[in-house]
């Protein structure tokens, strides 16, 4: 399963994601297909390799014939509908913009028919949406993560007048997502990435994976004023299975602190590498329940998840031993259900298929973009995926599914 991780170094905007991936190997003409499917004929894209700092990076530019002054969000969902995409991308298009108008409607106290997307729904804001998800789906990217994302100061003028850097609608759109405000006199991060950002990313770093490729994404200004470069990198790979002969488990039982402590430090242990990071009950050497905080780490990891136990909770000390476990083959597969595509997990001895199961941040994002449950989401996917000879005992093959659909 391909991976894409996206770190916005100097800033974040939909050109600069569209841009990013284009220099990791991705087709320039699918975006400008896909744009043109949405917007008609009316538009130019160009695209150059520039330098912003030492970095050699990719800056895309679209251009317009004519633009519409503003649109509503119905009339953007309207054609994104009308063209001729792909479901998903259809999907995540029009979920982007509804992310968007959400975010507009809370911080003008509008109900969300009633807000005009003046700069959000203007066609370089469209062709930058439709463009990135045209792309990523063309690319076959499944899971995607973003770092921190950067946050300037000062103001900007929009349609709404003069507003704060950042803009009130980014900040709504990234909350939950981990950002920093940098000395930037000017707009890092636009509404746009934003809306990407919160359609399709988990907002942490990705598990262990495999590099193949790296692309940046070159912004408008070509220099930062603290000197950072104007550039927004993704890293392409895939996921990482452990092949080590043996891990170490840690374990600490702790008796006095909050629930809320020991939660985040299962969060940090697998954010610092741990393989799997969980809590237990127990009882302590006073009869007091408490609680023993567990994670299974690689020889590279346990430096760092080990700081996690001792600098993060109450515990006075850890223990830990080598460990061994089996670890099955597994694969990734995209299946077409009736709302949409979803990712299905299969895990495999070489020979035999053993264990399938719905992804889950795909099965989530899938249930809320159609308005459907989860687990009919989850039923579908397992459903398609059975249709496509990919069930419990069946041999081991990585089928075609695209002509596969759920019943």
């Amino acid at each position: 399963m391909k991976i894409a991780y996206f770190e916005p170094i100097g800033g974040a905007a939909g050109d600069m994601l569209i841009g990013s991936l284009i220099d990791a190997g991705g087709d320039v003409d699918v975006v400008k297909k896909a744009v043109k499917a949405v917007l008609g004929d009316g538009v130019e894209f160009e695209v150059q390799n520039v330098m912003r700092g030492a970095i050699k990076a990719c800056r895309v530019a679209f251009r317009f014939e004519a633009k519409t002054k503003e649109r509503r969000l119905k009339d953007v969902e309207g054609l994104i509908e009308g063209a001729h995409l792909p479901q998903t991308v259809k999907q995540r298009c029009a979920m982007a913009f509804r992310h968007l108008a959400e975010a507009e409607a809370r911080v003008h106290g509008k109900k969300i028919e009633d807000v005009v997307l003046h700069e959000t729904g203007a066609e370089d804001c469209i062709a930058d949406v439709v463009g990135f998800f045209a792309l990523a789906e063309a690319m076959q990217i499944k899971l995607f993560y973003c770092g921190t994302v950067p946050f300037g100061h000062g103001y900007v003028v929009c349609g709404h007048g003069a507003v704060p850097v950042p803009p009130p609608a980014t900040v709504e759109l990234l909350k939950g997502f981990a950002v920093q405000f940098v000395p930037e006199p000017h707009e890092m991060t636009t509404p746009t990435a934003a809306s990407i950002i919160r359609t399709v990313c988990r907002p942490h770093t990705p598990p262990q994976m495999v590099v193949e490729r790296v692309g940046y994404g070159a912004g408008k200004r070509e220099r930062n004023t603290t000197g950072i470069p104007n550039v927004l990198r993704v890293t392409l790979g895939s996921v990482y299975v452990d092949r080590e002969p043996f891990l170490w488990q840690m374990e600490a039982n702790i008796d006095d602190a909050e629930p809320r402590i020991l939660s985040h430090a299962v969060s940090k242990a697998l954010e610092m590498g741990a393989q799997d990071a969980w809590i237990e009950p127990t009882y302590g050497k006073k009869g007091r329940m408490g609680a023993k905080l567990c994670a299974i780490v690689s020889q590279s990891a346990m430096h760092a998840v080990k700081a996690v136990f001792l600098e993060e909770t109450t515990t006075l000390g850890v223990r830990f031993w080598a460990i061994r476990r089996s670890v099955l083959e597994r694969f990734f597969v995209e299946v077409k259900t009736r709302y949409g595509d979803v990712v299905v997990k299969v895990g495999h001895d070489g020979k035999r298929v053993l264990n399938v199961s719905v992804e889950y941040e795909s099965a989530r994002r899938l249930a809320q973009s159609s308005g459907v449950s989860l687990k009919s989401v989850v039923l579908e996917g397992l459903s398609a995926a059975a249709a496509a000879g990919i069930h419990c005992g069946a041999p081991v093959r990585q089928p075609d599914t695209s002509a596969i659909r759920g019943s």
